[in-house]
C-alpha cells in the first residue's frame, strides 16, 4: 500500500510545479534560468516517474515562482494510505 501513496506522492509534486510554471506563463527554460538549473532539470521534476526529487531543488524552484514549500508529518493509522502497520516498531 506504500508504494501506491508513493506513487501518487511523486505524481502530486510532478503536478503541482508543472501546473505552477504554467500559471505563471513559463517556459522550462525559463524557469530553469530563474531557478539557477537547467531545463532538462525542470522536466525531469515535472516528470512523474522521476524518483530523485530533492527539497532543495523543489525549494528553489519554489523561491523562483515567489513560493515556498511546507513539509509536514503526521502519525500513520494502519487505515491510512502510505502507513505501514510496523510503522511505529
Amino acid at each position: 500500500m506504500s508504494e501506491v501513496f508513493d506513487e501518487f506522492l511523486y505524481l502530486d509534486i510532478a503536478t503541482q510545479l508543472w501546473e505552477l510554471r504554467v500559471d505563471a506563463g513559463l517556459s522550462q527554460k525559463e524557469l530553469a534560468a530563474m531557478a539557477g538549473t537547467t531545463p532538462s532539470v525542470i522536466c525531469r521534476m515535472e516528470d512523474g516517474n522521476y524518483r530523485g526529487h530533492s527539497v532543495s531543488m523543489i525549494s528553489r524552484i519554489a523561491r523562483a515562482l515567489g513560493m515556498r514549500i511546507y513539509v509536514g508529518f503526521e502519525p500513520c493509522t494502519s487505515e491510512q494510505e502510505g502507513c505501514e502497520q510496523d510503522a511505529n516498531k
